[in-house]
């Protein structure tokens, strides 16, 4: 089997291109998904950081979506009882890795991402974190 690595530039529209840089090796058959990250590059404030070497969506001076250096996955935030929730209801598309099992995370994996969910969790998880002038700001410009 062939591999390519891919970093968080290469998943920033969540559809089925693979392209390599930096982080986690993808085999072929895995669909590198991409969207989640363009839809978090678009929210206000947001950027890309690099820390321990891997790339990630930080916002607020947080760190809130990355692509896990130990599985082919993307991280995303998610309390205990989300994630056990998640975890039974999917365990094709939600997985955990040992190192995250102590922290409010939960590990999707590639080629599984559904779009309106990664939509949807990084605007709330945007607007949880995002100081009040950013939210009215945000919210006038979308109405």
């Amino acid at each position: 089997m062939k591999k390519r690595i891919v970093s968080i530039v290469a998943i920033a529209s969540f559809i089925s291109i693979s392209a390599g840089c930096a982080s986690v090796a993808v085999t072929d058959e895995a669909i590198v998904e991409r969207t989640a990250f363009a839809l978090g590059l678009n929210l206000p404030e947001v950027t890309i950081d690099h820390p321990w070497g891997n790339e990630c969506l930080k916002a607020h001076g947080k760190m809130w979506c990355w692509w896990s250096p130990y599985v082919d996955a993307a991280v995303f935030k998610a309390t205990k009882d989300e994630r056990e929730m998640l975890l039974a209801a999917d365990p094709e598309t939600f997985t955990l890795h040992p190192h995250y099992a102590a922290h409010n995370l939960i590990l999707v994996r590639a080629g599984r991402i559904d779009e309106g969910w990664a939509r949807a969790r990084l605007v709330q998880q945007w607007r949880d974190a995002a100081p009040k002038r950013w939210l009215k700001a945000w919210d006038d410009a979308r109405s």
